[in-house]
Protein backbone atom coordinates (compact mmCIF):
# COMPACT_ATOMS: atom_id res chain seq x y z
CA UNK A 1 0.00 0.00 0.00
CA UNK A 2 2.95 2.25 0.99
CA UNK A 3 4.48 1.54 -2.21
CA UNK A 4 1.82 2.37 -4.33
CA UNK A 5 1.25 5.58 -2.50
CA UNK A 6 4.68 6.63 -3.35
CA UNK A 7 4.37 5.48 -6.61
CA UNK A 8 1.55 7.38 -7.06
CA UNK A 9 3.48 10.46 -5.80
CA UNK A 10 6.65 9.90 -7.94
CA UNK A 11 3.61 10.03 -10.86
CA UNK A 12 1.89 12.93 -10.22
CA UNK A 13 5.65 15.20 -8.70
CA UNK A 14 6.57 13.88 -12.61
CA UNK A 15 3.31 14.91 -14.01
CA UNK A 16 3.75 18.30 -12.72
CA UNK A 17 7.47 18.58 -13.76
CA UNK A 18 6.65 18.13 -17.23
CA UNK A 19 3.65 20.30 -17.46
CA UNK A 20 5.75 23.35 -16.77
CA UNK A 21 7.48 23.64 -20.07
CA UNK A 22 5.78 25.14 -22.91
CA UNK A 23 4.93 23.61 -26.37
CA UNK A 24 8.37 22.38 -27.91
CA UNK A 25 6.83 23.39 -31.84
CA UNK A 26 5.84 26.81 -30.34
CA UNK A 27 9.39 27.68 -29.44
CA UNK A 28 10.73 26.16 -32.36
CA UNK A 29 8.53 28.67 -34.38
CA UNK A 30 9.38 31.21 -31.99
CA UNK A 31 12.88 30.95 -32.49
CA UNK A 32 12.88 30.62 -35.97
CA UNK A 33 10.71 33.89 -36.17
CA UNK A 34 13.85 35.45 -34.55
CA UNK A 35 16.10 34.08 -36.52
CA UNK A 36 14.60 35.80 -39.68
CA UNK A 37 15.36 38.89 -37.63
CA UNK A 38 18.80 37.55 -37.01
CA UNK A 39 20.01 36.86 -40.46
CA UNK A 40 19.14 40.43 -41.43
CA UNK A 41 21.05 42.00 -38.19
CA UNK A 42 23.75 39.66 -39.04
CA UNK A 43 23.78 41.40 -42.88
CA UNK A 44 23.97 44.50 -41.33
CA UNK A 45 26.67 43.62 -38.90
CA UNK A 46 29.13 42.19 -41.55
CA UNK A 47 28.30 44.37 -43.96
CA UNK A 48 26.00 47.66 -43.84
CA UNK A 49 27.80 49.38 -41.03
CA UNK A 50 31.21 48.39 -41.95
CA UNK A 51 30.65 50.48 -44.66
CA UNK A 52 28.92 53.40 -43.18
CA UNK A 53 31.33 53.74 -41.06
CA UNK A 54 34.03 54.43 -43.39
CA UNK A 55 31.75 56.15 -45.21
CA UNK A 56 31.39 58.65 -42.43
CA UNK A 57 27.67 59.75 -43.07
CA UNK A 58 25.86 60.94 -40.27
CA UNK A 59 22.71 61.05 -41.67
CA UNK A 60 23.19 57.35 -43.06
CA UNK A 61 23.90 56.13 -39.86
CA UNK A 62 21.19 57.65 -38.08
CA UNK A 63 18.90 55.57 -40.27
CA UNK A 64 20.69 52.49 -39.50
CA UNK A 65 20.34 52.98 -35.73
CA UNK A 66 16.33 53.53 -36.73
CA UNK A 67 16.62 50.27 -38.37
CA UNK A 68 18.11 48.78 -35.33
CA UNK A 69 15.60 49.84 -33.47
CA UNK A 70 12.95 48.14 -35.98
CA UNK A 71 14.58 44.54 -35.22
CA UNK A 72 13.97 45.28 -31.36
CA UNK A 73 10.24 46.10 -32.44
CA UNK A 74 9.66 43.09 -34.54
CA UNK A 75 11.28 40.72 -32.09
CA UNK A 76 9.10 41.53 -29.30
CA UNK A 77 6.16 41.72 -31.78
CA UNK A 78 6.60 37.74 -32.06
CA UNK A 79 4.03 35.85 -30.21
CA UNK A 80 5.79 34.56 -27.66
CA UNK A 81 2.22 32.14 -26.23
CA UNK A 82 3.38 29.32 -24.87
CA UNK A 83 6.81 29.71 -25.46
CA UNK A 84 9.75 28.80 -23.72
CA UNK A 85 10.87 31.10 -20.66
CA UNK A 86 14.65 30.53 -21.70
CA UNK A 87 13.68 31.29 -25.54
CA UNK A 88 12.28 34.57 -23.99
CA UNK A 89 15.40 35.25 -22.34
CA UNK A 90 17.27 34.42 -25.66
CA UNK A 91 15.02 37.05 -27.77
CA UNK A 92 16.11 39.43 -24.71
CA UNK A 93 20.05 38.41 -25.34
CA UNK A 94 19.66 38.96 -28.68
CA UNK A 95 18.03 42.80 -27.95
CA UNK A 96 21.45 43.45 -26.53
CA UNK A 97 23.32 42.65 -29.67
CA UNK A 98 20.73 45.29 -31.15
CA UNK A 99 21.23 47.96 -28.87
CA UNK A 100 25.11 48.05 -29.03
CA UNK A 101 24.78 48.59 -32.82
CA UNK A 102 22.52 51.09 -32.52
CA UNK A 103 24.68 52.95 -29.88
CA UNK A 104 27.70 52.32 -31.93
CA UNK A 105 25.76 54.11 -35.25
CA UNK A 106 24.44 56.76 -32.95
CA UNK A 107 27.65 57.54 -31.24
CA UNK A 108 29.41 57.32 -34.39
CA UNK A 109 27.22 59.70 -36.11
CA UNK A 110 28.38 62.07 -33.80
CA UNK A 111 31.81 61.44 -34.14
CA UNK A 112 31.94 62.35 -37.84
CA UNK A 113 29.77 65.80 -36.90
CA UNK A 114 32.26 66.55 -34.41
CA UNK A 115 35.23 65.71 -36.96
CA UNK A 116 33.72 67.82 -39.61
CA UNK A 117 33.17 70.44 -37.62
CA UNK A 118 36.67 70.84 -36.12
CA UNK A 119 37.99 70.33 -39.40
CA UNK A 120 36.23 73.08 -41.12
CA UNK A 121 38.32 75.52 -38.61
CA UNK A 122 40.73 77.41 -40.67
CA UNK A 123 44.15 76.00 -39.78
CA UNK A 124 42.83 72.48 -38.59
CA UNK A 125 44.46 69.38 -40.31
CA UNK A 126 43.02 66.35 -41.12
CA UNK A 127 42.13 63.80 -38.12
CA UNK A 128 41.19 60.64 -40.18
CA UNK A 129 42.87 60.69 -43.16
CA UNK A 130 46.18 62.54 -41.90
CA UNK A 131 47.82 61.48 -44.78
CA UNK A 132 45.30 62.88 -47.10
CA UNK A 133 44.33 59.79 -48.44
CA UNK A 134 41.02 58.08 -47.90
CA UNK A 135 39.62 56.65 -44.50
CA UNK A 136 39.87 52.98 -44.73
CA UNK A 137 38.81 50.76 -42.14
CA UNK A 138 38.38 46.82 -41.83
CA UNK A 139 35.34 45.91 -43.44
CA UNK A 140 34.94 42.45 -42.16
CA UNK A 141 32.55 43.03 -39.18
CA UNK A 142 31.16 46.15 -37.16
CA UNK A 143 33.44 45.26 -34.16
CA UNK A 144 36.97 45.24 -36.74
CA UNK A 145 35.56 48.49 -38.19
CA UNK A 146 34.97 50.11 -34.76
CA UNK A 147 39.05 48.90 -33.68
CA UNK A 148 39.86 50.35 -36.78
CA UNK A 149 38.58 53.68 -36.23
CA UNK A 150 39.44 54.08 -32.53
CA UNK A 151 43.31 52.90 -33.72
CA UNK A 152 43.02 55.86 -35.92
CA UNK A 153 41.90 58.22 -33.61
CA UNK A 154 43.95 57.16 -30.57
CA UNK A 155 46.70 58.00 -33.08
CA UNK A 156 46.04 61.54 -33.95
CA UNK A 157 48.87 63.88 -32.82
CA UNK A 158 47.30 65.96 -30.30
CA UNK A 159 50.02 68.74 -30.64
CA UNK A 160 49.62 69.05 -34.46
CA UNK A 161 46.05 69.04 -33.73
CA UNK A 162 44.43 70.51 -31.45
CA UNK A 163 40.89 69.94 -32.05
CA UNK A 164 41.70 66.53 -31.33
CA UNK A 165 41.38 67.07 -27.81
CA UNK A 166 37.76 68.57 -28.05
CA UNK A 167 36.52 64.63 -29.75
CA UNK A 168 37.95 62.73 -26.09
CA UNK A 169 34.74 62.43 -24.89
CA UNK A 170 32.82 60.97 -27.63
CA UNK A 171 36.06 58.91 -28.39
CA UNK A 172 35.44 57.31 -24.97
CA UNK A 173 32.17 56.80 -25.41
CA UNK A 174 32.91 54.39 -28.66
CA UNK A 175 35.29 52.67 -26.83
CA UNK A 176 33.16 52.00 -24.41
CA UNK A 177 30.47 50.94 -27.09
CA UNK A 178 32.54 48.49 -28.84
CA UNK A 179 33.59 46.65 -24.68
CA UNK A 180 29.53 46.81 -24.67
CA UNK A 181 29.70 45.03 -28.11
CA UNK A 182 32.07 42.63 -27.19
CA UNK A 183 30.32 41.52 -24.14
CA UNK A 184 27.24 41.25 -25.52
CA UNK A 185 28.08 38.73 -28.14
CA UNK A 186 30.44 36.90 -25.58
CA UNK A 187 27.11 36.41 -23.21
CA UNK A 188 24.68 35.49 -26.26
CA UNK A 189 27.30 33.33 -27.39
CA UNK A 190 27.46 31.42 -23.75
CA UNK A 191 23.75 31.69 -23.14
CA UNK A 192 22.92 29.90 -26.36
CA UNK A 193 25.41 26.86 -26.20
CA UNK A 194 23.58 26.36 -22.55
CA UNK A 195 20.52 27.10 -24.16
CA UNK A 196 21.24 24.12 -27.17
CA UNK A 197 21.80 21.85 -23.99
CA UNK A 198 19.18 22.41 -22.31
CA UNK A 199 16.40 22.41 -24.61
CA UNK A 200 17.54 19.51 -26.16
CA UNK A 201 17.20 17.63 -22.80
CA UNK A 202 14.00 19.38 -22.38
CA UNK A 203 12.58 18.14 -25.92
CA UNK A 204 13.79 15.41 -26.93
CA UNK A 205 13.04 14.60 -30.75
CA UNK A 206 13.64 17.95 -31.66
CA UNK A 207 16.57 19.33 -33.32
CA UNK A 208 17.59 22.71 -31.87
CA UNK A 209 21.12 23.00 -33.35
CA UNK A 210 20.16 24.57 -36.86
CA UNK A 211 21.63 28.05 -37.04
CA UNK A 212 18.45 29.77 -38.27
CA UNK A 213 16.79 28.38 -34.55
CA UNK A 214 20.04 28.68 -32.43
CA UNK A 215 23.24 30.64 -33.58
Amino acid sequence: MLALSAMAAVSACLAQDSSKFASADTTYRYLREIGRVRADVNTDNRETIPALLQGRDPAALADEAKKMDAYAQTVDNIDSTDVDSDAVQFKESFKVIVASYKSVCLDAAELYRDVAAAESKPGTNPMLNPRGGKLELMQNGTLAAMDSLLNVLDHVDKDANPGRAALQPIVDKLHADEDKLKAAHDSHHDLTAKLKAELTDRYQGTDWTAREILP
